[in-house]
């Protein structure tokens, strides 16, 4: 919920879908989760991969922190490459946290990879929102004002001839 807040705090205009969005993403990945691993055999219940999930977003929490700093007080460019660098470190470091608590449980032999893949998507997804979340607005582009060409006058003041007009 906290990462759905700060993502909230830099999109004024929709703030209410963004957290709609990232509360239904991280749910709905913990359930993908939790289903694919029992699936594949691993003794883990829905409530602990979503705690488990949780703990594993606080680097991408901490990340989307650094990126409102960043784009308060550096320069466009950047920013930009200050918020991908941090991003993807916290999108790594939470796909690592992930997989040492995962193989903590009892996962079958060689399945740890089959198990840690909808985890790595779901934690790429949310870092890719943290992302498109905090890209600056680029300002209103003003279009040079379009010269109407207007009509000279005929100089006799009569209308053009039909065979002028079409």
């Amino acid at each position: 919920m906290s990462l759905a807040v700060v993502l909230c705090l830099e999109s004024r205009d929709d703030a209410s879908v963004v957290f709609s969005i990232v509360f239904l993403v991280v749910w709905g990945g913990s359930a993908v989760v939790t289903l694919n691993a029992q699936l594949l055999g691993a003794r883990i219940s829905f409530f602990q991969t979503v705690c488990l999930l949780g703990y594993c977003l606080f680097p991408l929490l901490l990340s989307a922190g650094f990126c409102v700093l960043w784009n308060a007080v550096l320069s466009p460019s950047l920013a930009v490459a200050l918020r991908f660098a941090s991003v993807a470190f916290a999108a790594l470091w939470s796909i690592f946290a992930a997989a040492s608590f995962l193989s903590d449980d009892e996962v079958p032999d060689g399945k740890l990879g089959l198990i840690l893949y909808p985890a790595a998507l779901f934690f790429l997804t949310l870092a890719w929102m943290v992302l498109m979340g905090f890209q600056q607005k680029a300002p209103p582009m003003v279009q040079p004002p379009v010269a109407v060409p207007t009509p000279t006058p005929n100089p006799s003041g009569s209308l053009p001839s039909r065979s002028l007009l079409f």
